[in-house]
């Protein structure tokens, strides 16, 4: 393992949107690691304090000025060409990279590790960070969302591993050299920069055709991935519930814990016990142990470690219990992930799960608005809000009301509900949650208000508003929403949901 030199990289390096999930990891461990970073976003959010809190010196608005010396510029896809400050560094020849190309020369220094696909990608390299962390060995991460038990979304170890959670949304992931590739599942998304399923499996048919003869490309069964085989020279280990090197048989589970037998290769090796509900999280959890075998972390001690996983931030995350309404969060906002989460939820002893949903871009909604209507009809009620735009601009027609026609379609009468004002949803489910419900927010935006908001409601005596601002079914208004939610965690809590960065 190499370490780096600050006087030797070129510096002072300058984000263009720091506060993003994903460009404020990057920037907190390149300034761990010593090297001179600076940054500006639209906001203040919560990682553009944290980043100001660690030394790291943060701009508020976007201006030509803000790039002082720098000597090197990293963006996002969120970033759009006519950012004053991507012009005026164009114009000046100072080297643009993208975000993941940054992190692909952090990951150069360290032995890395990838944890790609469509879902779960959050989860299972929160695991891997937190096994590795718990034996001792230190490593840095990079993730999409915050360890609840590390606090942060990223740290520099002095271990000679790196584990990041790896984007596919706009092909980049193709600068990483992992040693260790994760690949939990593929299926049709980022509708903005890809058109078929094939072009996205051309895409990871690439990446691990770069990892190394001695490294670990791990698969999922059943997950439409055994194609990349073919593609690479590493070694292959799958896992997986009924088939897989490495496998469990369930022994319980509920919508916040599970227990597991867990065999490699038909020998078992003990039992795997996890603070985090439903079989998608054991299957997280089979994939981290395939990656820490690679590390040489034996079983028995990564279990030891996974029994005090607590999660990642916005997975499943109780907000609170105000008049005996459970009210949960999550991130899921593509139609596989909330079945995920709705069919775990079912798993607990509710009267009733109300899922509230907010689309997510766009182009998910246009595409996928017949599938997540039909998702959402497995919870007992659903509350759908208007379409969170995020880095999209609006598309004429296409509100949170497709969706509610497909659960129609799909369960004529209901009971749905649509609210495109995220403030209507909450005066509504303060008068309509019952003690025993579960309330759960669901998509990646800024939903997380409603729950937020729906505490902070029913845990005043004042109580529970006039439940009006929406139909079954109806359409009232059809709007933008309110905020103008990003991919990044809640605020206050874990991070802010707005505009400006990954």
């Amino acid at each position: 393992m190499t370490t780096i030199d600050a006087t030797s990289f070129p510096q002072p390096v300058h984000f263009i949107g720091i506060g993003g999930t994903g460009m404020s990891g990057i920037a907190l461990v390149l300034h761990q690691l010593g090297v001179r970073v600076q940054g500006s976003d639209l906001k203040e959010y919560r990682y553009t304090r944290a980043l100001a809190a660690a030394g790291v010196p943060v701009s508020i608005g976007h201006r030509e000025e803000n790039l002082g010396d720098a000597a090197v510029v990293v963006v996002s896809s969120a970033i759009p060409r006519y950012n004053p400050e991507l012009r005026a560094a164009e114009q000046r020849g100072i080297p643009v990279l993208r975000r993941a190309e940054m992190l692909a020369r952090i990951m150069a220094m360290r032995r890395g590790i990838s944890i790609a696909g469509t879902h779960g990608k959050t989860t299972t390299s929160s695991m891997v960070s937190h096994v590795l962390h718990g034996c001792g060995l230190d490593p840095t991460y990079v993730i999409g969302g915050e360890l609840n038990d590390m606090g942060s979304n990223a740290g520099a170890g002095q271990g000679e591993w790196l584990v990041a959670e790896t984007d596919e949304s706009d092909g980049s992931l193709l600068y990483l050299r992992p040693e260790v590739a994760a690949v939990m599942n593929l299926e049709m998304d980022h509708h903005a920069n890809y058109k078929t399923l094939d072009e996205i499996r051309d895409v990871f048919r690439r990446f691990v055709a770069l990892l190394p003869t001695d490294g670990r490309l791990v698969l999922v069964e059943g997950e439409d991935t055994a194609f990349l085989r073919a593609a690479t020279e590493a070694p292959v280990v799958t896992v997986g519930l009924d088939a897989g090197d490495w496998q469990a048989e369930i022994l319980r589970v509920d919508a916040v814990s599970s227990e597991s037998l867990v065999r490699y290769r038909g020998e078992e090796l003990g039992v795997l016990r996890l603070k985090v509900g439903g079989g998608h999280n054991v299957v997280d959890a089979l994939a981290c142990l395939a990656c820490v075998d690679h590390c040489g972390v034996a079983f028995a001690d990564a279990a030891r470690c996974l029994a005090g996983f607590s999660g990642a931030a916005r997975r499943f995350d109780e907000i609170g219990r105000p008049r005996g309404v459970f009210v949960y969060d999550d991130y899921s906002h593509h139609p596989t992930e909330i079945e995920a989460a709705i069919r775990s939820a079912k798993l607990g002893d509710y009267k009733r799960v109300i899922a509230v949903f907010q689309p997510h871009l766009y182009s998910r909604t246009r595409y996928l608005q017949r599938e997540l209507g039909k998702v959402l009809t497995l919870a007992d009620e659903a509350v759908v809000t208007d379409v969170c735009g995020a880095r999209e601009e609006p598309e004429p027609g296409i509100t949170g009301k497709l969706v509610v026609d497909a659960y129609l379609q799909e369960r004529p009468g209901g009971p749905v509900f649509y609210m495109p004002r995220k403030s209507d949803a909450v005066r509504f489910l303060a008068h309509h949650a019952e003690p025993g419900d579960l309330v759960l927010t669901l998509g990646c935006g800024d939903v997380y208000t409603i729950a937020d908001d729906l505490v902070a409601v029913l845990g005043d005596d004042g109580g529970g508003g006039d439940g009006g601002g929406g139909d079954v079914g109806g359409d009232k208004g059809g709007g933008g929403g309110e905020g103008g939610g990003d991919e990044r965690p809640r605020s206050g809590r874990q991070g802010d949901a707005a505009a400006g960065g990954e």
